[in-house]
């Protein structure tokens, strides 16, 4: 079995194919003992900042607890006590003259510097304007990535969308509220109309029509210089935001359409078209979002819980609750029909880059099941295969700090990278670790056991000081790959905690 996480680690990036999981204690300190943390640097790691959700922010809070600290004079904030204490007088310096970016919030953040994994991360954030401690098991009900910009948006159970910009490292301060945007089940950029984001909510869609500009900023030199110092890295003093400058909405609506739950927008260069579907009804809705047309498909079944439209737009995949799987020619708009084991419903699928492939995982299920394309002379059929099962069972795994954690079990999602096709991400139910996978981008040539290889496991942040902790660490919400990035992937985490964080994959060329 590959090697899992402790508890004490955290998972900041693949490099070569090999996860790199920095000890959380040796890095506060500013330690070189972490053999990782060398390598990392080696690589040119990536310093990605995580963030707290915007819904966990709490302006009244920070105007209290910024107006005691004014109020505190002649003594040390609890930073500066406890930072003496533990940090090395080179490191606290360094850390010193980074709170000073902030000025007057700077005792406020840092006095809560518990709530991030260590002082490397509160060095990292406090350019960041001041942030309470977010609030247990936080709900994130969709991530989407911009298809040509690194910009996150993000759904929240307050039914609005919000909007991160990776490259700043910065929440945009335009969000999407609309008065028929209630229940929001999921969301997709278009691929091509690269304004458009659809947001499929209980009584419809949400089509929005995003205006957004791109901002030069400088960076603050004092920040530059406090990573460099800490990494050795030359973080780049001129970042291009990307901002969002207006938007409008357009509420898509069809009989008897309602609980939209699986959104999926045709990737053939010059369509317009998105398909809907509901867990409550058996239709899918093809959308053409251009000319405001929409034309039902219905079949025989009860509802759709995926819908998934191939990389090249030939064909769109459909589950049933019912447990039947259509896959739909999208020139013909004739299905092959198959029926899943036992069934069952599936939970979550996803494409192959080369569009010869569907990968799923089904509900309660443990194992991640393949259908591919075969062509013969006669036909064209799609043959079920297995790629890779986890135990049926979570299963009390121990690690070396004596801790215990929780791994494999029902499967809640798979996501795989579109841009490469070369990882996927799993995340279990009952689990706070994601297993990732090595795939074959090209899968005509093997068996399905053959397309995947398990890499290792991702654990992400551990709950805050002043949270009520469970037994359990935090577990994630959603994952989704960022799209454009040259070196390999990044992969965005939303966990429980209220917290997103950012894991780049770096490929060997």
């Amino acid at each position: 079995m590959r090697s899992i996480p402790d508890v004490n680690e955290y998972t900041v990036a693949e490099i070569a194919s090999q996860l790199v999981d920095l000890c959380i204690a040796i890095v506060c300190v500013g330690g070189d003992d972490d053999p990782q943390l060398s390598r990392y640097v080696e690589a040119k790691g990536l310093v990605t900042t995580p963030t707290l959700l915007p819904q966990t922010l709490d302006r009244e809070k920070i105007d209290d607890d910024h107006e005691k600290q004014r109020q505190i004079q002649g003594r040390p904030s609890a930073w500066e006590e406890l930072s003496r204490e533990l940090l090395p007088a080179q490191v606290y310096d360094m850390l010193d003259r980074a709170m000073h970016i902030t000025g007057e919030y700077g005792d406020l953040i840092s006095s809560n510097v518990e709530w991030f994994n260590g002082i490397l991360m509160n060095a990292i954030r406090i350019v960041s304007p001041p942030q309470v401690p977010p609030k247990v098991r936080s709900i994130v009900r969709g991530l989407a990535w911009h298809p040509y910009r690194q910009l996150l948006a993000v759904a929240q159970d307050d039914d609005v969308v919000y909007f991160y910009d990776l490259k700043s490292e910065s929440w945009s301060e335009q969000v999407l509220i609309h008065p028929m945007q209630h229940d929001i089940r999921c969301l997709e950029w278009s691929r091509h109309h690269t304004d458009k984001l659809a947001v499929g909510c209980r009584d419809g869609v949400c089509l929005w029509e995003v205006k957004l500009v791109s901002k030069t900023d400088s960076a603050p030199k004092e920040f530059s210089d406090v990573i460099a110092t800490r990494f050795n890295i030359r973080q780049p003093q001129i970042l291009a935001a990307t901002v969002v400058n207006s938007a409008w909405c357009q509420f898509l609506v069809f009989p008897n359409h309602t609980d939209i739950s699986t959104l999926s927008w045709d990737p053939t260069t010059g369509s317009n078209l998105l398909a809907s579907g509901s867990v409550t009804g058996n239709a899918i809705v093809v959308w053409d979002t251009l000319l405001g047309s929409s034309t039902a498909i219905r079949r025989p079944g009860k509802g759709i819980s995926v819908i998934q439209w191939s990389p090249d737009g030939s064909l769109l995949f459909t589950a049933y609750t019912s447990g039947t799987v259509r896959i739909w020619n999208t020139r013909t708009w004739q299905p092959a029909i198959y029926h899943i084991h036992k069934s069952q419903i599936v939970q979550s699928a996803c494409w192959t880059r080369d569009s010869k492939a569907i990968l799923y995982c089904l509900e309660n299920g443990s194992t991640i099941y393949t259908m591919q394309l075969v062509s013969t002379m006669r036909e064209v059929a799609w043959k079920q295969g297995t790629l890779h099962s986890f135990p049926s069972q979570p299963e009390l795994c121990r690690l070396p700090s004596g801790k215990s954690t929780l791994l494999g079990g029902p499967i809640q999602n798979i996501v795989i990278d579109e841009d490469t096709g070369e990882r996927m991400v799993v995340q279990f139910e009952h689990s706070e670790l994601l297993a990732v996978l090595l795939l074959k981008s090209d899968t005509s040539d093997a068996s399905p056991d053959e397309w995947g290889l398990l890499n290792g496991f991702i654990r992400g942040p551990s709950w805050p000081a002043n949270a009520s902790k469970g037994d359990q660490e935090p577990r994630p919400c959603l994952a989704a790959f960022c799209h454009g990035y040259r070196a390999g992937s990044i992969l965005s985490i939303a966990w429980e905690e209220g917290s997103i964080n950012f894991v780049p994959f770096y490929f060997e060329k």
